[in-house]
């Protein structure tokens, strides 16, 4: 219920009860007033139809009945006259023989006692309520009896009835009134307050922006007054907690790490576009659910508990997903009153951790490449020294066997040395507009007479329009030569074919032997470096698994691909895709003729 239906109830309550309280002690005391007026006109009267029969000679008890019935009839009043021991000497109305003894009526007796005596009572011979009205009869100073007038009281009533009416309707109007007035007053008082009741609930919805327009100086008006200033004031303080949100989402939305909040319960309550990005979920697969659901990592889980307990930034390292990223998380607790929520940044060290499992491969392998040649050498250097002195035959096969280990160690030295070029930021620098087919048939005439040693067939198959591409004359060498060699030096008989076309954009060259193929479940992972598929025999040809790791970083650079397909025991093909260059501006191919020698 309203407050404003609630203070005219009571109001209109209260008006009512006043109205009726009012009215009956009115109408109370104006009917005693009637009773107690018509009460002195009937003594009055009494007193002068005592005065009148007194002077009246003739009268005597036995025609005193005629004379005072006369009277009743021109005063209409009962008119009684009574005998001191309470007997009924007259009546203007009744057989005096009908009427008992009124000695014992309280009229009576207090007439007798005090010289006037009034009652209101049920007459027990008429039966209905009558005003009595009694007063002594003086006779020579003597009471001789005495006389009693009555009225009927609903005579009396019927006159106040009027007056009656009167005061109800005068009730009724003033109760209607004091309605109007009380409603216009409660109006006044709950019309500010339900203004105010509105903006209270704007605001606690979360509109910001009405005001009340009240400008009362009472306390009503005050507090309207002091609830614009609080709505002022909470909209400054909501504005400025909103742009602090703003900024705080923009940056944890465009961080580069994966941001995750969890709370106590470990749900995941905040996250950011790089945590999905990491993490290859969507906000709705994310948010709400348990975060060790998500990344069931024990490390993850002993990080939030040490967290949780040293009140310290954790960091931990643990793989994810089918694709064993590797992840780092710093987790920090957060510890609010009694609540605790857990703040974490992701991070994707899955190529850090593939850097450093190479470096450690590479410092593996290259300790053993050196060693391997190194500790060769030394041998045969002791045993060189002790031949030129006994044995010139042995002393000339361990000088070619050491020349041999040294043009090895220094293939390996070259090798890393062009990888380590291969590696650096300004690789781009120096590119131009170069012509595969010049690139090509420089690398064929340096290979002809290692594939003729062997005796394998060289078959090459270019156009004859020239294909230009952008990139470094002496990586693309260098790149085409690995492959070539390679082809070689794994084939025993048969042939190598280098195949050059231009397809849709694409330069295609494809290099293919009859050689020992490469193992199916190698193939993954031969252009990592240092890798090699069959070490026995890459050692005896001189391989240190950096050739083809060359191959990929030269593709890499020049925005291209290499695949390979090989069919162990029988054959490989290596197929290199660069893209065409773009020679609209007029810039014309390098084109270069030299003749390196074998």
């Amino acid at each position: 219920m309203k407050l404003g239906t609630k203070l005219t109830l009571i109001y209109l309550l209260i008006i009512t009860l006043s109205l009726l309280i009012l009215g009956a002690l009115v109408t109370s005391l104006l009917e005693s007033h009637f009773v107690y007026d018509a009460g002195e006109n009937l003594t009055a009267e009494a007193r002068s139809i005592s005065a009148l029969l007194a002077r009246d000679q003739r009268l005597n008890a036995t025609n005193i009945g005629p004379a005072i019935k006369k009277v009743s009839e021109n005063l209409k009043v009962r008119i009684s006259v009574i005998s001191l021991d309470g007997e009924v000497i007259a009546d203007s109305e009744i057989k005096p023989s009908l009427i008992p003894n009124q000695a014992g009526e309280p009229e009576f007796g207090e007439a007798l006692k005090s010289g006037k005596g009034k009652a209101i009572r049920r007459s027990q011979v008429l039966g209905k309520e009558m005003l009595f009205v009694a007063i002594p009869l003086d006779e020579e100073s003597q009471v001789q009896g005495v006389m009693r007038l009555a009225i009927p009281l609903s005579q009396v009533e019927s006159s106040f009835s009027h007056i009656r009416e009167i005061g109800a309707l005068s009730t009724v109007a003033a109760a209607i009134v004091a309605t109007i007035l009380g409603l216009l007053f409660v109006r006044s008082i709950t019309k500010p307050i339900e203004e105010m009741t509105s903006m209270a609930e704007q605001i606690a919805a979360g509109d910001l922006s009405p005001r009340t327009s009240l400008t009362n100086r009472d306390e009503v008006g005050k507090l309207a007054e002091s609830l614009n200033v609080m709505a002022d004031q909470l909209s400054a303080r909501m504005k400025a907690l909103i742009d602090s949100q703003r900024r705080r989402q923009l940056l944890i939305d465009h961080m580069t790490d994966g941001v995750i909040m969890t709370s106590s319960r470990g749900s995941i309550i905040i996250t950011n576009p790089a945590a999905l990005e990491l993490l290859s979920l969507r906000a709705d697969q994310l948010v709400g659910r348990p975060l060790l659901e998500i990344i069931a990592s024990d490390e993850l889980a002993k990080a939030i508990d040490m967290a949780a307990k040293r009140d310290i930034v954790v960091d931990c390292t643990f793989p994810y997903g089918p694709h064993r990223q590797v992840l780092r998380a710093d987790v920090l607790a957060i510890k609010e009153d009694e609540d605790e929520s857990f703040l974490m940044v992701l991070h994707d060290i899955t190529k850090e951790h593939a850097l450093d499992r190479m470096r450690r491969d590479f410092i593996a392998n290259f300790s053993h490449e050196l060693k391997t040649p190194i500790t060769g050498l030394t041998l045969l250097s002791e045993t060189l020294s002790d031949a030129i002195r006994e044995n010139r035959e042995e002393a000339a096969y361990f000088a070619e066997v050491i020349r041999d280990e040294a043009t090895r160690l220094a293939s390996f030295v070259e090798q890393l040395m062009d990888m380590a070029k291969l590696d650096s930021d300004n690789v781009r620098a120096a590119f131009e507009h170069i012509s595969v087919n010049e690139a090509i048939e420089e690398v064929i005439q340096y290979c002809e007479p290692l594939a003729n040693k062997k005796g394998l067939e060289l078959e090459v198959e270019m156009p004859a329009s020239l294909l230009i591409v952008d990139g470094d004359r002496g990586q693309l060498r260098m790149l085409f030569q690995n492959l070539i060699e390679n082809a070689i030096k794994y084939t025993a008989r048969g042939k190598v074919s280098v195949h050059v076309q231009q397809s849709k954009g694409w330069i295609e060259v494809t290099i293919a032997d009859t050689g020992i193929g490469i193992a199916k479940q190698d193939l993954p992972r031969i252009f990592e470096r240092f890798f090699r598929a069959d070490k026995a025999r890459s050692r005896a040809t001189g391989g240190s698994g950096l050739g083809l790791s060359i191959v990929s970083k030269i593709v890499e650079n020049h925005n291209g691909k290499v695949k390979v397909e090989s069919k162990f025991g029988e054959s490989s093909s290596f197929r290199v895709l660069l893209p065409v260059a773009d020679i609209a501006d007029g810039g014309e191919p390098i084109l270069k003729t030299e003749r390196p020698t074998a």
